[in-house]
């Protein structure tokens, strides 16, 4: 597997398949990393230089705190610092809550973890409550197995109808996520800390917490070095 020490800007080969592996099996997925399949019932179809995951319900979680850890992702060891981005578009309506804990859920986008216990998600994300659907950019940190702050939609509200962009950068024990939509410049949504090793697993995920069925679909990933790619807002 190639990490971000050579500056790499992945290539997405041309393929369309679908791997559906079985309960902790893992495939590679060829310019995106190793498909991560715990529930065993996650699909993940590349095409080109796109990649639909499907996580259907009721629950496919990257809650720790809940011991939910089953959606669908797929990972690359990342090394030192470096930016990672990716473009996520999909169809964001939850339907009934699934957990009793959480509101109905979908949030699909960046994952770096150093184990599953201690990781940091970004995502585009949307909960349904009362009868509303509410779009917005989730970024969220487990550490040791805890929530440390739960995202919320007034965070960084997001347009529906607008694809999005989410940029993770790593630099030492911090993490910068950054949000732009169509046309837009990038907006900063804050800082996480954890205390990370030098090479960590970083790629995309989808979480389902609803009964009606998620399949996001990522594509213009970037895995570069910290340097090498274009400044915020270029």
């Amino acid at each position: 597997m190639t990490t971000v020490a050579a500056a790499l800007c992945l290539a997405v080969p041309l393929l369309a398949v679908q791997i559906a592996d079985g309960a902790g099996d893992s495939r590679e997925v060829p310019g995106w990393g190793v498909a991560i399949n715990p529930g065993g019932d996650g699909r993940f179809a590349p095409d080109g230089s796109r990649l639909t995951l499907s996580a259907p319900g009721p629950v496919h979680g990257l809650s720790a705190e809940l011991n939910q850890m089953n959606a669908p992702r797929v990972l690359q060891p990342a090394e030192g610092d470096f930016d990672v981005e990716v473009k996520v578009e999909g169809g964001f309506a939850p339907g009934r809550a699934t957990l009793r804990v959480r509101k109905a859920y979908h949030g699909a986008g960046l994952l770096l973890m150093k184990d599953d216990r201690t990781y940091i998600r970004l995502e585009r994300a949307s909960f349904r409550a009362d009868g509303q659907t509410r779009h917005y950019a989730n970024f969220e940190l487990r550490l040791d197995g805890q929530l440390q702050r739960i995202g919320l939609a007034t965070d960084m509200p997001l347009d529906p109808t607008q694809p999005t962009w989410l940029r993770l950068e790593r630099r030492g024990d911090v993490v910068t996520a950054r949000v732009r939509q169509q046309q837009g410049a990038w907006k900063t949504l804050g800082d996480k800390s954890a205390p990370l090793p030098l090479v960590v697993q970083v790629g995309v995920c989808a979480v389902n917490a609803s009964t009606v069925p998620f399949r996001p679909t990522f594509s213009e990933l970037k895995v570069v070095a910290a340097g090498d790619s274009a400044a915020p807002g270029t």
